[in-house]
């Protein structure tokens, strides 16, 4: 009943942030029993006790050999966001950090990135009304098998200004063709128009 809970949280948070990204093709299906998931792009991790539930999410790769983890911590009870709590995260062989709160119940921290195909197990203590201690198992860190080995949101970014540019360069094409055409008919229309006056004054 606990790791269901404790999934219900972490279905909510990829609901959330993935209306947010729009990524829209993520499997929101029955989590896995082992304790965390893999989302487009990015890991899951979930765990509960009586008191609080704790979601872990982080991408694949971080950059510049950092690793940012957004930690969300809510009420087991109630859903709760858990508001101005501390919060201690302690992976082990990895970091030992104390994230900050960025949002209500959400909880932020950078650590050094670890090697990729690293599984540690993570220790996560919360002191806000009460103090807990809850243990999420198994954090995998670097791509999944088969999954790109780009930064989450560098493909899409990459091709967004690529795409951007193809539009000016085309639009500035379009305008200089225009402007060539228009020029033509401008010349072959001229000598037209200074024959007819010519033709006038001899008539005249």
């Amino acid at each position: 009943m606990k790791r269901w809970r404790a999934w219900s949280l972490a279905l909510v948070v990829c609901l959330a942030s993935g209306a947010a990204s729009a990524h829209g093709d993520e499997d929101h299906g029955a989590p896995p029993a082992a304790g965390n998931a893999v989302r487009r792009g990015e890991h899951v991790a979930a765990a509960e006790t009586d008191l609080y539930s704790v979601v872990v999410k982080y991408p694949y790769r971080g950059a510049g050999g950092r690793l940012r983890l957004r930690v969300y911590v809510a009420d087991s009870a109630s859903s709760a966001p858990v508001v101005g709590a501390r919060v201690r995260m302690e992976i082990a062989g990895v970091a030992d950090v104390r994230p900050a709160a960025v949002e209500p119940g959400v909880y932020a921290v950078t650590i050094p990135e670890p090697r990729a195909g690293t599984h540690a197990n993570a220790i996560v203590t919360v002191e806000g009304e009460a103090v807990d201690i809850v243990t999420l198992d198994g954090l995998h860190f670097g791509p999944p098998a088969g999954a790109p080995a780009t930064p989450v949101g560098t493909a899409p970014a990459v091709a967004g200004r690529r795409r951007m540019a193809l539009i000016i360069g085309g639009s500035i094409a379009a305008l200089a063709i225009v402007a060539l055409a228009l020029g033509a008919v401008g010349r072959r229309r001229r000598p037209a128009g200074v024959a007819t006056s010519a033709s006038d004054e001899a008539s005249g």
